[in-house]
């Protein structure tokens, strides 16, 4: 059986959906936040289901792959499971697919003690396994020593926050994709460089550690850095900070170029392939 379909009736649903249009980005798919949103969600559902208050994101690594583009008006189901060995046993998995094709997944640690989800084998879910990115809870590990450039995003507004009172991983998101955006276009990967040329970027992997819960009221800013480059893929790290340089989360990601005429992956742009470079 295909891996990818085979891994869809992995687990327990936990979570439903839909992509409505004003969900969709640049690219005129599924923004990445709302697959994390989906995930936070999926993960709020088995805590209730467990008898146990929902933390929300506090504290939590939550480890996600993208797999498949999806568009407007697609249904979307997450199942979830418990990882039963290896290196992330008692991690939570998340599977999130569309009429039984994988769309996304994540891993979100540390788990939850749901003993009525299915445990499931490392060996059946290795396209939700870390790859590119080291899949290992980060410690908190501050930005400074680069002469970056800080971004201001204003304050954390109250309709932003969940039931728990905190800043949930899509607001976390939304103000990244701002930081790492403002990153490329800086070095010249702007709109105008995308309509020329016809290359995008799509998220293929990212992972975002909470360090601390991030309440309404609360002043945010962001540094952004390029890590490393590959032949189609690009590393980025990007802090949320507050002006008091205490760090809410801190951000992985592995970006890919895409060419948006066939829809297939393609080299770096030249003109980020030489940065070592940052967004104070």
């Amino acid at each position: 059986m295909d891996m990818k379909k085979a891994i869809c009736s992995v687990g327990m649903p936990t979570y439903h959906t839909r992509v409505e249009a004003w969900e969709c980005d640049h690219n005129q798919h599924w923004n990445i936040r709302n697959y994390l949103r989906s995930f936070q969600q999926a993960s709020d559902v088995i805590a209730d289901m467990s008898g146990m208050a929902s933390t929300g994101n506090s504290k939590v690594t939550r480890h996600s792959r993208f797999h498949r583009e999806l568009f407007q008006t697609a249904n979307v189901t997450v199942r979830s499971a418990v990882v039963a060995d290896g290196a992330y046993a008692g991690a939570l998995v998340h599977l999130l697919s569309s009429n039984g094709r994988l769309s996304a997944t994540s891993l979100d640690q540390p788990g939850l003690a749901a003993d009525f989800l299915p445990r499931v084998a490392t060996d059946d879910i290795t396209l939700a396994l870390p790859r590119g990115l080291d899949g290992r809870r980060l410690e908190v590990a501050t930005p400074w020593g680069h002469e970056e450039t800080v971004l201001e995003h204003g304050f954390v507004h109250p309709a932003e926050v969940d039931h728990t009172g905190a800043l949930p991983t899509e607001g976390v998101v939304r103000r990244v994709a701002i930081a790492s955006n403002a990153l490329l276009a800086g070095l010249g990967f702007n709109d105008e460089y995308i309509r020329t040329y016809k290359i995008s970027r799509m998220g293929a992997e990212m992972k975002v550690t909470h360090f601390q819960p991030c309440a309404a009221g609360t002043r945010l800013r962001s540094i952004a850095r390029i890590t490393s480059t590959g032949r189609s893929s690009l590393f980025l790290n990007c802090w949320l900070i507050t002006p008091t340089e205490e760090v809410v989360a801190q951000i992985a990601q592995c970006v890919l170029f895409v060419d948006m005429t066939s829809r297939r992956v393609t080299r770096v742009p030249e003109i980020l392939r030489s940065s070592n470079s940052v967004s104070r």
